[in-house]
């Protein structure tokens, strides 16, 4: 397989370079690590507002999940650090099918999404996110002195 680089590129488009690094990341991205980022499945939806992304996690209490928006890094990350996995108490476990592990998926957003919301009902978490008019995306008149 041929690496491809994007690198000369950054010299024609400036101001790029966060784009350009998920790119890069994306490229050098083996099939190996594509499968193992396949944990939990997940549902993705435009909206007339912004997205929403529902994903599966049947065995997974509310207080075992974390939905974090860095947005310095432009990442949600929605994962769980495994919790307590299936109460064994007063029972014996024979066959653990309903996955308890620690994930952590990532998506990369773009700067005018805000997370509204994150519910969890019925072994599905939705997160929901918001696109927002930013002041710094509007188009700026320069008055010519």
């Amino acid at each position: 397989m041929t690496n491809l680089s994007l690198q000369p590129l950054h010299t024609r488009f400036l101001g790029f370079d966060r784009l350009f690094d998920e790119l890069d990341r994306a490229l050098a991205n083996t099939s190996s690590t594509v499968s193992s980022m396949g944990f939990p499945p997940f549902n993705l939806y435009k909206e007339k507002d912004g997205y929403s992304i529902e994903l599966a996690l049947a065995g997974y209490k509310k207080n075992d999940i974390y939905v974090k928006h860095d947005k310095k890094s432009g990442t949600l990350t929605i994962g769980s650090d495994g919790g307590d996995g299936p109460s064994t108490a007063d029972r014996e476990l024979l066959k653990g099918g309903i996955a308890a592990r620690a994930f952590d998926r990532v998506f990369t957003v773009a700067d005018n999404l805000v997370v509204k919301s994150a519910e969890m009902a019925d072994g599905l978490l939705v997160v929901r996110l918001e696109t927002v008019e930013r002041e710094e995306d509007k188009p700026l008149l320069i008055p010519v002195m």
